[in-house]
């Protein structure tokens, strides 16, 4: 072979590797960038802030991790929402109200009304024929369950969280040992409220034999989290209450408040040792707004924003040119779909809740679009009978199939209030649990009606398509529970 010849082909397979690299998109050049957000209550707005300053200095977020208020925020997010749509969301919501999962009294029955009356205090008890019930939470989180699903609804779908528009994490502990779960597959609203559930205060979330409350309690600051997701550069924001003198007027939801912010302060310390010279950390000064100040959300929006323009500077250094940073928010950012069609219901829950009574008091219908209002009123309608601990909806897709699951859990008095002549008293408890309803018009229970017209993005899950997944660690894989 010629001297001339040989060279050339040495010169070329020199040059080969850079010309791959120059073909790989944008984002496999750049540095991952992964987002923390401690939890905090209500402190927890600020965490909309920061989001809002990381966009304007178009800083891509490719991951996140949250914790309680912050798997909020961070799930609303990772699901598609813009800063100002959660900042106009939660400005919208009556908070008030959430926190009570009583229906107004206009909508209650007549005995449920007498029960306002009661002379010492609302805790409904049960009776189990060996042994006084208590419930295990002052709140069923009945309202927010339903206003976080109308939230993220575009996500129904999507089971896998490495598959919504941001990849994301929550991070719950278990009750059992008070070890930290991380939550990557499943039901995304669940996963946001188990890491929410503070004890005493919301009730537990049942998930696959777990009992799992707040996160807070076994690790507040995430950082590791979102270090074993594969990026290479975090951004922590720590929200978290400073832990200072008691005064002596502590509720009881107060105590238990300051008992996790006790557990907190601990593990958010272990885990800012983790953050390297590269890393970032944010701590918003929120003063006085506490973790129960949800009527100072708007205050603690603004305090977020200031601790990030503060550290612009900081922060610049991993901004992305304009054409890149918007290519990734068309990407990332939720895309408004059609009503996605109901295929079928399925009534489910305790083996003691008779299915029909729940039927009879729905409204939606298979076969249909789904309409969030009437579904709201629905969840309403079938709660305020007073016989349910919560009352959830949740629509799931299968097989091309979409399928509204109706939850309904009697709360640990209903026992007792049925046997004293409650409205389910003459109706049979012999059927099945759980009970599928077809679509209206149908002979039989197996013949659904069409599906009907589907947007192509409601038809199958969405996201942002990466290019390739290699890049990404995979030591969180596994099942939806992960210690």
């Amino acid at each position: 072979m010629r001297p001339w010849l040989i060279l050339t082909l040495l010169l070329s397979l020199s040059t080969a590797p850079a010309t791959l690299a120059a073909d790989d998109p944008p984002a496999a050049q750049r540095p991952r960038i992964g987002l923390v957000l401690s939890g905090g209550g209500a402190r927890g707005a600020a965490h909309i802030g920061v989001l809002a300053v990381l966009e304007e200095l178009r800083i891509p977020v490719d991951a996140i991790a949250g914790t309680s208020m912050g798997a909020i925020v961070g799930g609303l997010y990772a699901s598609g929402m813009s800063p100002d749509e959660m900042q106009a969301a939660i400005a919208a919501i009556d908070w008030r109200s959430v926190f009570d999962d009583a229906p107004p009294r206009q909508d209650r029955s007549f005995r449920r009304k007498e029960d306002q009356y009661d002379p010492l205090f609302a805790l409904e008890l049960g009776w189990t024929g060996r042994r006084m019930l208590l419930p295990s939470g002052l709140i069923a989180g009945q309202k927010l369950d339903i206003i976080l699903r109308e939230l993220v609804l575009n996500t129904y779908d999507i089971t896998d969280f490495d598959r919504l528009p941001v990849r994301y994490r929550a991070v719950a502990a278990d009750l059992a040992d008070g070890q930290a779960v991380v939550l990557r597959r499943g039901d995304l609203v669940q996963a946001m409220r188990a890491s929410m559930a503070i004890p005493g205060a919301f009730t537990p979330v049942d998930l696959d034999g777990h009992q799992l409350v707040d996160g807070g309690m076994a690790k507040n600051l995430p950082v590791d989290v979102v270090r074993g997701m594969g990026v290479d550069i975090v951004i922590a924001v720590d929200i978290g209450t400073p832990v200072g003198m008691l005064d002596g007027s502590e509720s009881l939801l107060g105590v238990v408040r300051r008992t996790l912010d006790v557990l907190s302060k601990a593990n958010v310390g272990e885990q800012k040792k983790l953050l390297t010279d590269r890393d970032l950390l944010l701590e918003p000064d929120l003063g006085t707004i506490e973790t129960a100040s949800f009527d100072r959300l708007g205050e603690a929006v603004a305090v977020g924003r200031r601790a990030a323009e503060a550290r612009a500077a900081d922060l610049s250094r991993f901004s992305v040119s304009e054409a890149e940073y918007a290519a990734l928010r068309a990407c990332q950012r939720r895309p408004r779909l059609a009503d996605p069609m109901v295929d079928r219901i399925v009534v489910g829950g305790n083996r003691r809740v008779p299915a029909r009574m729940i039927e009879r008091r729905m409204t939606t219908q298979a076969g249909r679009p789904l309409d969030l209002g009437r579904l709201r009123r629905d969840l309403t309608d079938i709660y305020r009978v007073g016989e349910f601990a919560r009352v959830d909806a949740r629509l799931t897709r299968a097989d091309s199939s979409n399928t509204l699951e109706i939850d309904a859990r009697r709360s640990p008095g209903a026992r007792a209030t049925c046997a004293s002549g409650c409205c389910c008293r003459a109706i049979s408890t012999a059927r099945a649990n759980s009970t599928s309803w077809p679509t209206t018009g149908s002979a039989s229970s197996t013949a659904w009606a069409p599906n009907g017209a589907r947007s192509a993005a409601s038809a199958a899950p969405w996201g942002c398509g990466r290019t390739s997944t290699s890049r990404w660690s995979t030591r969180d894989s596994g099942s939806s529970i992960r210690r």
